[in-house]
């Protein structure tokens, strides 16, 4: 099929909670976090550049920013139609494919000496990043594709070339400031999401940071650790967030989503606005904020996205992997097909439920949550 040859030979491997247990103590697991983890320490303490340069040691960083911004602005090419549902426009399905249909000659241009294997595989994981064209939804595993996105082409372009560390530094925080925030996040999944209405897929709904993000409050909390004046109860100052979210993309985060959620602005609560809302909207933003620092934020969200985004079988299930992530699962291959139809089914018995009915499905999924809160440790955030 089109979508083989177009992500080379990329298969899913976890397919049950065993698979998922393989994988957490596999190489390619580690490797993820370690590309987390130096991305993460490469923004401590530096604010998101006006006019972010492209690093001189890694022009084609520019080139991956030049098309992301050019994807976005093709968003305009397949407007919405009005329709009576606020859930997902299938406009977006044609803009997926004339995306993903443009990725190939993308990569050809901008990394000619990688082997068509390897930029098969790399825009696998590209096309896998803004959310299923079949179900019309975006969530945390998208976002997971475009960290696997960037991770190899930083490994397949920078490992064979000896850069100075401050080199390295420049192109990770390029990497997470002007590809992973500007670009990716705030240009195109925001407008992404807001045009085509993309269901928040698998929603972490009270649990979650955000309905569809996770990374960049990680990110984002690097970047405040050891900060003199803002503490993680920053965030409660509406004024602080609005004045810094073009410097802090945490503060970016949250100001984002007070803008979308905005229930308390016709009660004309002022200055208290702000922290209701979050408390009422974001309840783990808000339980975040009474951490004492942002070293405990930012050690507490990389334990969270080990548990909660790669530590979710609904989530991982949907990774695909080749030679440039590596994993082979105990029931790889015994599934004999994939499991297209929903972003949140468990497999049973290696083949795939349908995807319930949204209602039942809320409720069933409410059941489930109470369940695990009932057993649920406590994330430590101090």
């Amino acid at each position: 099929s089109m979508e083989d040859s177009r992500q080379g030979k990329l298969q899913k491997q976890i397919y049950s909670t065993e698979d998922m247990q393989l994988f957490h103590s596999s190489p390619a697991f580690k490797t993820l976090i370690d590309f987390i983890l130096m991305l993460n320490s490469s923004v401590v303490g530096l604010m998101l550049p006006e006019d972010n340069a492209v690093p001189v040691s890694f022009v084609e960083a520019g080139k991956i920013s030049t098309f992301i911004q050019k994807i976005s602005e093709s968003i305009n090419l397949f407007p919405p139609k009005p329709s009576e549902s606020r859930f997902g426009s299938p406009q977006f399905r044609e803009w997926h494919k004339k995306v993903c249909d443009e990725i190939p000659s993308f990569l050809q241009t901008t990394f000619p000496h990688f082997s068509a294997e390897v930029r098969a595989e790399i825009g696998g994981y590209l096309c896998d990043s803004f959310g299923s064209e079949k179900r019309i939804d975006y969530g945390t595993g998208h976002e997971l594709n475009f960290l696997v996105f960037l991770y190899c082409i930083y490994n397949q372009a920078l490992s064979s070339k000896s850069l100075s560390d401050s080199d390295k530094q420049q192109i990770q925080a390029y990497f997470v400031f002007q590809i992973f925030f500007k670009d990716y996040i705030q240009n195109l999944m925001r407008t992404l999401q807001s045009v085509y209405f993309l269901e928040p897929a698998g929603s972490m709904g009270v649990w979650g940071l955000d309905d569809y993000h996770f990374l960049p409050f990680l990110f984002g909390s690097a970047q405040l650790k050891g900060h003199k004046f803002f503490k993680p109860k920053s965030i409660h100052s509406t004024e602080t967030i609005e004045a810094y979210g073009d410097k802090y993309i945490y503060f970016n985060c949250v100001a984002f989503i007070n803008s979308i959620k905005k229930t308390f602005n016709a009660s004309g609560l002022g200055q208290e606005e702000s922290s209701i809302s979050l408390r009422w909207h974001s309840p783990m933003l808000d339980d975040i904020s009474s951490a004492r620092n942002w070293e405990k934020v930012n050690d507490g969200l990389i334990k969270m996205y080990k548990a909660e985004v790669l530590g979710k079988l609904p989530v991982v299930q949907h990774l695909k992997f080749g030679k440039l992530l590596n994993f082979e699962g105990s029931t790889s291959g015994e599934c004999g097909h994939d499991c297209e139809d929903g972003h949140d089914h468990t497999v049973v018995e290696r083949s795939c439920c349908p995807r319930l009915p949204s209602i039942m499905g809320v409720v069933g999924q409410k059941k489930l949550d109470e369940e695990r809160d009932k057993k649920r440790e406590r994330i430590p955030f101090d």
